[in-house]
């Protein structure tokens, strides 16, 4: 056993056999005898036992004081699916490999020697897999685990039960709690010094509301409080929110998160009396539903009390009124990171008659977050409604916004309303931005060419365009930014100008990652003239030949470069994808569109020493279940499809090496190779082919392609075809 250990297979939690579980426990004692020698632990270990607690499914009770040679001796029928464990924080990694022996173990010696430096991180652990609630309850002075039908179980005594409450900071508990459970309980005025908490899953009945004005006494020491509700009811009273917040008064950072779709619904006066109960919060981030605010509400919205404290917002709304903007700004003034994700209630009359009048109450602020510097905007519909917040508001007072990310998830919106939204962002914060983020949700062939125009920004250094259908010259973007370090784009097309400077300056971008764009050889030409420092550079360039049906296709012994001028190991790609269209032929619509309908065959690795271009040693096998999951991933490719029908690769001679040059090998990208449609293919490597029958064709074009490919180069991009012998 070392730090860190992970075990590589995992128990079988049907078939746990007792006997080994006490062998395990048993083992577990005498490694840990030989631990922090320096504090005579291994002699304590000796001369003390250890309680171990057994508990069956029926709620019968094994406990007895066992020694750790007498431990392999003891036989149980079974063995409860719960466990819970403190122990040393450089153990963390072995208490999750314990975990899943199933079993409830406390072992009372643990809590001498190892509470002064893990239990400021202890953490109460519920499994899901039983209904079995495990609750810290104080009766007599002893420290209790508690299940649904009241069984109480004795395991620690008084005196470790002190130490190990003064000691704790973070309580989170797993797992499904209710109102009722924790009144019952009386864990707040045992553990004094907890700042973290997480209270799990909670359930929430209307039966609850009733019990809210006696709910639990004040803990003051939580600064930090996560709640994940679980209504039972399709309501959730606000109300019963309020005061369970009044419990932590002292609270700084609150998240309160959903387990379904329903949300909590906030009215004006509930959410002043929700900073009223936590005066002290600076950071909040909530699921909540906004009701309408009442016309005769509004005048009296400049007077709201501010809440200056509060420097971070991150809200998944569903808002049902544009006055909440409004309010916002006068709520927080100094906010400094805003996450705003919301939704707007469809058919409503405030979404659809969203005009200049309702307009007018936004833009008529002068003064708004001005020390916002962190946003994060995503949004479901194109609609004026939906971007009040950047339209109405943060772009006209160009608030000094540096990190900006913004996300629409809609069909509707097209290429042209995601170049309006690159080219307003860009103008309204050219003068602060620091990185920039758009994604949309468009696929298309760049016809018509939409170009947005980015100006000056002397601080950007970070560009993200991904899935926005827009065309960028590259040249203008690095002119534009000059301290840009990192390109992402992706679902466009990527251009040089018709008239580039003869001389460019060379420019500081080190990273590089393009994936599904429209591109050729003397953009990438340019930019490795001008780029001198480039450190990263991955893409995915597609060899089109979905205009042609093959009833064999066979590479052997093919290798891609990523420079004309340099074909060395230095600039091999060594991943190559087959795929073909899914129709039998390709349709004219299929031809204009970006992203077809492909099925994506095989993942192929290209290994062997590059001695020369045209190599003969290098070897082509296919990847592995594993491997071709692992890929799929880095690359997220989605249309790869399983076929039963094809035979399983075997398995190289080596799988080490192999896993360490395709880890290495991810980084430089990869080739897709694409046809209209495959009877069979076969790709050699230096042991055996692999040949793969897809399915029976009638009809077929005569083409056979067979014979070596031999270096295939990145200039055939520009054409999209391979030309065949």
């Amino acid at each position: 056993m070392y730090m860190g250990y992970k075990p590589k297979t995992k128990f079988n939690y049907e078939n746990v056999q007792p006997t080994r579980t006490l062998f395990l426990l048993s083992k577990t004692m005498r490694v840990l005898s030989q631990i922090d020698r320096s504090n005579s632990c291994a002699s304590r270990l000796s001369k003390k036992s250890s309680v171990l607690s057994l508990y069956s499914t029926s709620g019968n009770t094994l406990s007895t004081l066992l020694s750790s040679s007498a431990l392999a001796d003891k036989d149980s029928t079974s063995v409860f699916y719960f466990f819970y464990f403190f122990f040393h924080d450089k153990f963390t990694d072995f208490m999750r490999f314990l975990q899943d022996i199933n079993c409830l173990l406390l072992c009372t010696i643990f809590w001498h020697i190892y509470h002064s430096s893990y239990f400021r991180k202890s953490r109460l652990y519920y499994c899901q897999k039983t209904n079995f609630l495990a609750l810290l309850l104080a009766r007599t002075g002893e420290l209790h685990i508690k299940n649904r039908f009241g069984v109480i179980y004795k395991s620690i005594h008084s005196q470790d039960l002190n130490t190990c409450a003064l000691q704790t900071k973070s309580i989170c508990v797993t797992g499904e709690t209710n109102l009722s459970q924790w009144i019952q309980s009386n864990i707040l005025n045992v553990f004094h010094n907890v700042e973290d908490f997480d209270m799990g899953f909670l359930s929430l009945y209307r039966t609850d509301l009733q019990k809210a004005n006696y709910i639990l006494p004040q803990w003051k020491p939580v600064t930090s409080l996560k709640l994940k509700l679980k209504p039972r009811d399709w309501y959730i009273s606000a109300h019963l929110i309020l005061e369970i917040s009044r419990v932590f008064p002292n609270v700084r950072a609150i998240d309160i998160s959903l387990c379904c779709h329903n949300s909590i619904e906030f009215k004006l006066d509930h959410y002043n009396y929700f900073h009223i109960a936590l005066p002290n919060l600076t950071n909040i981030k909530a699921f909540l539903l906004l009701d309408f605010i009442h016309p005769d509400e509004v005048p009296s919205i400049p007077r709201t009390r501010p809440a200056l404290d509060v420097t971070s917002l991150s809200f998944d709304l569903i808002i049902l009124n544009h006055t909440w903007i409004y309010y916002f700004i006068y709520k927080y003034p100094n906010l400094r990171t805003l996450t705003w994700k919301a939704a707007y209630q469809e058919n409503l009359d405030s979404t659809i008659e969203y005009d200049e009048r309702k307009a007018s109450l936004i833009r008529s602020v002068e003064k708004a977050f001005l020390h916002l510097e962190t946003l994060d905007f995503c949004i479901s519909e194109p609609t004026e409604w939906a971007h009040a917040l950047l339209w109405d508001l943060l772009c006209p007072l160009s608030v000094p916004i540096k990190d900006l990310k913004y996300k629409i998830n809609s069909s509707d919106c097209g290429v042209p309303f995601l170049e309006m939204v690159i080219e307003r962002l860009v103008q309204s914060f050219s003068t602060t931005l620091k990185t920039l983020s758009v994604v949309g949700s468009v696929y298309t062939n760049g016809e018509p060419i939409y170009k947005p125009d980015f100006l000056y920004c002397p601080h950007l250094v970070s560009v993200e365009i991904n899935e926005c259908g827009v065309s960028i010259a590259l040249d203008s973007l690095l002119d534009s930014c000059p301290a840009l370090r990192k390109l992402s784009f992706s679902s466009g097309q990527l251009y040089i100008s018709e008239d580039p400077q003869e001389k460019p300056s060379l420019h500081g971008l080190e990273i590089l990652i393009l994936d599904n764009i429209v591109t050729n050889v003397s953009v990438l030409n340019y930019t490795s003239f001008r780029c001198r420092t480039l450190q990263l550079e991955t893409r995915s360039l597609c060899i089109d030949m979905s205009c042609t049906n093959f009833k064999l296709l066979k590479l052997e012994q093919v290798s891609f470069y990523s420079s004309k001028e340099d074909m060395s190991k230095d600039t091999t790609i060594n991943l190559m994808l087959i795929s073909q269209l899914t129709g039998s032929r390709m349709s004219t619509e299929t031809k204009d569109n970006l992203e077809p309908s492909v099925e994506h065959l095989a993942w192929y690795h290209i290994s062997g020493e590059y001695t020369e271009i045209f190599d003969s040693t290098l070897e082509t096998r296919q990847l592995l279940e594993q491997e071709t999951y692992t890929t799929n991933e880095y690359f997220q490719v989605s249309q790869f499809k399983d076929r039963p029908i094809f035979s399983k690769p075997e398995k190289s001679f080596d799988e080490q090496i192999n896993k360490e040059d395709l880890e290495e090998d991810l980084c430089r990208g990869y080739v897709e190779l694409r046809c209209g449609q495959i009877a069979e293919y076969i790709v050699p490597s230096l042991c055996f082919d692999y040949i793969k029958s897809i399915r029976s064709f009638k009809e077929f074009s005569s083409l056979e392609y067979l014979g070596n490919c031999g270096s295939c180069l990145l200039n055939c991009l520009n054409g999209g075809n391979l030309s065949t012998p």
